[in-house]
This record gives structure tokens, C-alpha cells and sequence, in this order.
């Protein structure tokens, strides 16, 4: 075809090659698991000690506009759970919510009976994206829907504390401090995009599929 004058004509994108990945992290098996997944648990870890002067503002209004953008400007996506909540379906909630953070070893379980070679391989993908997220996290915090219904779209600090939310519930009712421990004590408050609990389920789930 022709371009008309002055038309930006792009360069052909690159394409992955496939095969050198798997190769390399076969044969360099212990810098790939170090290049995902230590430097990943590292970075998630010691995301406290960043001096402040040099992260970013975090982003209170991204999300809410999001889901006011979803349903027409009519209110918010999350507040719709309100209609259904009871103590039954929260905690039901709350089992499918906390198992995800099984689910990619006991994928490599799976993998273990099923195909030993492609352990590394899956291990190496799925450090490589929880490392791609914590980078994204860090670069671009953004505010949970939580940070909303207290504070409303004002401006976040980083000293705040991580809240349960609705998790809440059920540490009451079963008088433990589970939720409120796991999101007080997250090194990453700040980290609505990409949240955690998709990424252990959708690696598991489009592995064997790639």
C-alpha cells in the first residue's frame, strides 16, 4: 500500500521467541529463579525502606473513576457487593480469596507428577510477572477501594497501614487476627494494579494453555 505524505509508519513490533526463553531457563535455571523470584520477594519486602523523596504520589481517584466508568456514572462497582453481604457469603469470600495464595504451588504439584521439565519453566514465568507487578506497584501506587469508603479520594500517605476491609467480618466472628495481620503488616499498601489475587490463579490457569 501507499502512505500519504507525512504519514509515521511504525516499525514491525518484535516478536518473542519462545524457544530462547524456555532455553535460557532451562540451562541458566538458577539466574532465572533469581531474577524472578528472589529479586520479586526482595523488592516486595523492601518496599518500606524507599526513601520517600523518591516514590511517586499515589493515586487516589484512578479506581473509583474506573468503576464509576464501568456502571455509567451511576455509583460504585464495589458497592454493589453491599445488596448481598451477609456473614455466609463473606466468608465463603474469604475462602476463595485466601486459597489463590496456594494455588501456583500446588500448580507445581501438579507439575511435578504431571511434567518435572516444565517446573522451572512455570517457576521462572510466574516470578517474572509478580516481579513485572511489584515494579508496576511501586512505580504507580494506587489507593484499594477500602482507602475510598474511609478517606474518600483525598491524599494517601505512605505511613498508612493496610486495612481488611470487609475481611474484617470474619476475624471477629472467629475471633482471630488473620486479615487484619495480613494487611496491617503488607510492605505494599498501595498496590491495587495488579492485585496478587489474580496472578496465582491466572498463571496456573494459562500455563498449560501457552
Amino acid at each position: 500500500g501507499h502512505y500519504g505524505r507525512g504519514a509515521i509508519v511504525l516499525p514491525p513490533m518484535p516478536r518473542l521467541d519462545v524457544q530462547r526463553v524456555n532455553a535460557f531457563a532451562h540451562t541458566h535455571w538458577r539466574k532465572s529463579l533469581v531474577l524472578t523470584v528472589v529479586v520479586w520477594n526482595l523488592l516486595f519486602a523492601l518496599a518500606p525502606r524507599i526513601p520517600l523523596d523518591s516514590r511517586p504520589p499515589i493515586d487516589t481517584s484512578m479506581l473509583p473513576r474506573s468503576e464509576l466508568f464501568l456502571l455509567g456514572g451511576i455509583g460504585y462497582l464495589h458497592r454493589g457487593c453491599d445488596y448481598f453481604a451477609n456473614l455466609v457469603l463473606t466468608c465463603a469470600c474469604a475462602v476463595v480469596y485466601t486459597i489463590h495464595i496456594l494455588l501456583p504451588f500446588l500448580f507445581l504439584g501438579f507439575l511435578w507428577f504431571r511434567d518435572r521439565n516444565k517446573i522451572v519453566r512455570f517457576a521462572f514465568v510466574f516470578g517474572a510477572m509478580n516481579l513485572a507487578a511489584v515494579l508496576t506497584q511501586l512505580m504507580y501506587p494506587t489507593a484499594p477501594p477500602w482507602y475510598l469508603e474511609k478517606y474518600g479520594m483525598a491524599a494517601a500517605s505512605y505511613s498508612m497501614s493496610g486495612d481488611p476491609a470487609r475481611l474484617r467480618t470474619v476475624d471477629e466472628f472467629f475471633n482471630i487476627g488473620f486479615y487484619k495481620k495480613t494487611y496491617g503488616t503488607s510492605p505494599i499498601v498501595f498496590g491495587s494494579i495488579p492485585q496478587y489475587a489474580w496472578r496465582g490463579a491466572s498463571s496456573a490457569m494459562y500455563f498449560p494453555c501457552a
